[in-house]
């Protein structure tokens, strides 16, 4: 989680998934390399702070928000 969005209302998480340096994934590793930078962010989503969601519904919003 990067932080809370509170300038939407309700306020939400800012949920990032990012390729770590030591990623030992070889297709994450060549897009690591593309892209030059430290922590790449590959897909974003964000999930209410006072909303139930549940896994299914925060990993098909981090899929819909997938940037590679």
């Amino acid at each position: 989680m990067q932080n809370v969005e509170t300038s939407t209302n309700p306020p939400k998480y800012n949920l990032q998934v990012q390729i770590n340096r030591q990623s030992t994934i070889s297709t994450l590793k060549a897009m690591k390399k593309k892209s030059g930078n430290t922590g790449t962010t590959v897909a974003k989503a964000l999930v209410p702070v006072d909303g139930p969601w549940s896994a299914a519904r925060v990993r098909a919003a981090l899929l819909a928000g997938l940037m590679i």
